[in-house]
């Protein structure tokens, strides 16, 4: 039987198709360190029970559970700082959003990157980020789905051989998802767009975590969640 990964790897859930009694089992295993909820627990089991419910139904429950215990995971974190700030754009704020305060806890690093994927999907061959924001789950997302990586620098470098890419530049062949953590405006991601377009490659998508604002792209934009599941 034929074992398919459908959710992160760190839960270790895993959805089994058995062609030989075309039902759909449901193992899951909870890793240590984050707790997951007993709601969230509850529901997967549920699942379990009912083995026989049709596959894409099943999955599609599956990411709304996902995306619910993100919320919770990310609350639990504490990602939301409710004190006056002053934004990347200049702007004020009385509150920030740290999701890179996430990454340093591998299960939810883990769970934002494959939530992450879900959005971007296989047609992709590169991922480019810029800055901290994207770095970690940039290179998860490589990593675990062997795709180029591409790093746009803030400004051109004024050493070596200059430039603004390092790591692998992508050509006319490429499909490129750029991600990030939090999308305010949308400047960051102008610029790492604007720093790709000579390269010939096309960009599939910005893919970004919270989404705390309205801006204008030059290319479609998704989020996992808003500034108002979180606060």
């Amino acid at each position: 039987m034929a074992l398919t990964e459908v959710l992160r790897r760190r839960s270790k859930i895993w959805v089994e198709k058995s062609a030989r009694l075309h039902n759909l089992i449901i193992l899951v295993i909870f890793p240590e360190g984050l707790k997951f909820s007993a709601t969230f627990r509850r529901k997967i089991f549920e699942l379990q029970d009912g083995a026989k419910t049709d596959k894409l139904i099943i999955l599609k429950q599956i990411n709304t559970i996902m995306n619910n215990e993100l919320v919770r995971i990310l609350k639990q974190l504490d990602i939301i700082s409710r004190e006056p700030v002053k934004l990347k754009t200049a702007e004020a704020s009385n509150f920030y959003v740290d999701v890179k305060k996430a990454y340093g806890y591998p299960d939810a690093l883990d769970s934002i990157s494959d939530e992450l994927w879900k959005e971007i999907g296989e047609r992709v061959t590169c991922i480019a980020t810029a800055g901290y924001g994207g770095l970690s789950p940039s290179t998860i997302i490589s990593s675990r789905h062997h795709l180029y990586l591409t790093f746009v620098r803030d400004e051109p470098k004024k050493h070596g051989k200059g430039g603004w890419i390092d790591g692998y530049v992508p050509n006319e062949q490429d499909k490129i998802a750029i991600v990030d953590d939090v999308f305010t405006t949308g400047g960051s991601l102008r610029k790492i767009i604007e720093a790709l377009e000579p390269t010939g490659a096309e960009i599939l998508g910005c893919y970004v975590v919270v989404k705390r604002g309205d801006g204008n792209l030059q290319v479609p934009l998704k989020y996992l969640l808003t500034t108002e599941e979180l606060l």
